[in-house]
């Protein structure tokens, strides 16, 4: 199986990236760190190109990108492969069903709507039921740079990864349309129990 991986380099898509490899996948990783920003439409350009012969393509945006551009990336990426059989993985997140809602800071508000954005255009999409099938994965939060000094408990990014390679997996007979995977109170990394 052929996969690409964007924002690969560290957190959830490094995760991804490191567990296709072992798991014997084709994988090509692109991002920031290759000059390729999906805020900038142009370069999205290079991500739809990236994953012309790929049977799965994983979007996993840094923390700093603009969350709303993760639903152009998905809208150019279903629009150029809607009658191929390609799986596009979306990274998204639980925080719109799992955050405090009366926090006071904008920019997580902000998130929060960019993640209900993406959640509502890809049960949209697919609801076409077109070739090309869309995977959105909602974690809670990871054990990454992003996370650091958090009390919270966090899900390791690699046992996160595993788990999303077998929905991808099992996404082959049936469609898994969206998942929410969230961090165990009690086993998770801080959580009480190890």
């Amino acid at each position: 199986m052929k996969a690409l991986v964007f924002g690969y380099s560290n957190g959830i898509g490094q995760a991804i990236y490191n567990t296709c490899k072992k798991n014997k996948f084709n994988v090509v990783g692109i991002g920031l760190e290759d000059g390729v920003d999906i805020n900038n439409e142009e370069q999205r350009k290079q991500v739809v190109l990236a994953s012309k012969d790929c049977d799965v393509v994983f979007i996993v945006p840094a923390g700093r990108q603009n969350r709303f551009s993760q639903c152009d990336m998905l809208g150019e990426l279903f629009q150029e492969y809607q009658h191929h059989y390609k799986k596009i993985v979306m990274i998204g997140g639980s925080s719109p069903d799992t955050r405090n809602k009366n926090e006071k800071q904008l920019n997580k508000h902000l998130y929060d709507a960019s993640k209900i954005a993406l959640d509502h255009l890809a049960n949209k999409l697919n609801g076409l039921n077109d070739p090309c099938q869309i995977i959105l994965i909602r974690p809670g939060r990871v054990n990454s740079n992003h996370n650091i000094g958090s009390t919270q408990p966090l899900i390791d990014p690699y046992k996160l990864a595993e788990n999303i390679l077998k929905i991808v997996e099992m996404s082959t007979e049936m469609r898994i349309i969206s998942t929410t995977i969230i961090q165990d109170a009690h086993t998770g990394i801080n959580g009480k129990c190890k």
